[in-house]
């Protein structure tokens, strides 16, 4: 595998050498750039395109397709993907603390073209903005701003972070979104969550969670709502949020004061945990879930960062076992529903994830059920979608902008190879190529 991305890095090398000298004068190519020599898998879920090409002009992708028929321009510039796999640039669809570019910077280079930071203080908002960069490229910096959320609740309630945006009432509400509009965020972040350390705090209620959504899609702004309780996704629901961030798993009924111990013996010592958890514990659930599918809320699981540690233990106790079954079904039930899966990691700063394509994430999302290919998918048209930008990013067809990258290897027979990145193109640059090592 090394020997083949050294191989590859070499033949970039000369390639863009040689056809660097082409232009008249030893000036740099003006023509397009040509992605050959690679299977393309475009991130709508068709099927891999062998032998493909990607084309890009500008900043814009103009031709995807099989290289048959192609004449490649004299003037083009040519990456030969050396028999890779040619995607759209990655896309966290949840992350924190990345204002600073040096960040975004790690992000691209790992083969993510694009993050949404979903709780930002406002100081920090005009840090996403383009005259902020260093002078290399980084990866997009969507962002929410800091987080609309009831006077004195979540998160400030327990970070102290500078990342709410307290309102009390709906009038509050709705000022709140437009002020954050003008500032000049992409998306609405929103924290329905009444508890943090065993201490209740204040929350949004419905009216004011009405008045948000109803403001900022005035504003075409999506509202992205954190939920991980049961009880409150009919709440985000019912006032048209646009995703869910987290699975909902926890409630008050799971607590060890409101669940009989039979009740709680019966669920972990059942042969089928997630159909008796539908069944007899939530049969709400299963509704819920078709309702989000039906609506076209997107969930973003963000799965590694609170369950991988216990989703890797090598002899798990039998009560995580059931809860791993209960949570990765929850998620492979909404996928087999046609509900929108988008990939987010919950990323931040000493929380021991590096800034590039998740595999861990990707890991434990195949064992929920989703293929290879939804994976891509979530990754990609999905989680560009759920961040509010899936008329531009998420996709390689004709028309979007030009953020991609190639992989050594084939994703579809082994998703580790997406950790082994050897270009990668944001609006039509070379940020980077070669062997990384």
């Amino acid at each position: 595998m090394m020997k083949n991305r050294t191989l590859l890095a070499i033949t970039i090398l000369f390639l863009l050498l040689g056809v660097a000298a082409c232009g008249t004068g030893g000036e740099p190519s003006t023509g397009p750039l040509v992605i050959t020599n690679g299977t393309v898998i475009d991130g709508t879920g068709a099927d891999p395109i062998e032998d493909g090409i990607v084309v890009i002009e500008g900043d814009h992708i103009t031709i995807v397709g099989p290289s048959m028929g192609y004449s490649i321009p004299p003037d083009a510039q040519v990456i030969d993907a050396n028999g890779g796999t040619i995607l759209p640039g990655f896309i966290d669809a949840h992350v924190h603390s990345t204002a600073e570019s040096f960040l975004r910077r790690e992000f691209l280079l790992g083969g993510i073209t694009s993050v949404c930071d979903l709780g930002t203080p406002l100081d920090q908002i005009d840090s996403f903005e383009e005259e902020y960069y260093r002078e290399e490229p980084v990866a997009r910096g969507f962002r929410a701003g800091p987080i609309i959320t009831a006077v004195g609740g979540m998160p400030d309630a327990v970070l102290h972070a500078n990342l709410n945006y307290e309102v009390g009432t709906p009038e509050d509400a709705r000022a709140a979104v437009a002020d954050l509009h003008d500032r000049g965020v992409d998306m609405i972040k929103v924290y329905l969550h009444k508890e943090g350390g065993g201490v209740g705090y204040p929350m949004l209620d419905e009216e004011r969670l009405v008045a948000i959504v109803e403001e900022a899609h005035a504003r075409g702004l999506l509202v992205r709502a954190h939920v991980t309780y049961i009880n409150l996704l009919p709440m985000a629901m019912n006032a048209g949020v646009d995703t869910i961030e987290h699975v909902p798993i926890h409630s008050p009924r799971f607590g060890p004061d409101s669940v009989s111990e039979a009740d709680r013996q019966k669920l972990i010592e059942s042969d089928q945990p997630l159909e008796l958890f539908f069944d007899e514990g939530f049969p709400e659930y299963q509704e819920a879930l078709e309702t989000m599918a039906a609506s076209g809320i997107i969930m973003i699981p963000t799965l590694d960062r609170p369950f991988g540690e216990i989703y890797r233990m090598s002899d798990p106790p039998l009560e995580v076992r059931v809860l791993m079954e209960v949570l990765l079904g929850i998620v492979g039930r909404f996928q087999e529903m046609g509900g929108i899966v988008a990939l987010g990691t919950d990323f931040n700063i000493g929380v021991g994830m590096p800034a590039a394509i998740p595999i861990a994430e990707i890991e434990i999302l195949l064992a929920a059920g989703l293929s290879p290919m939804d994976v891509i998918v979530a990754s990609t048209m999905n989680a560009a979608a759920a961040c509010g930008q899936g008329d531009d990013l998420g996709t390689l067809e004709p028309g979007m902008l030009a953020d991609v990258i190639v992989v050594d290897g084939d994703p579809l027979d082994d998703y580790r190879v997406l950790a082994n990145v050897v270009v990668v193109i944001k609006d039509g640059e070379i940020a980077f190529s070669g062997d990384s090592d």
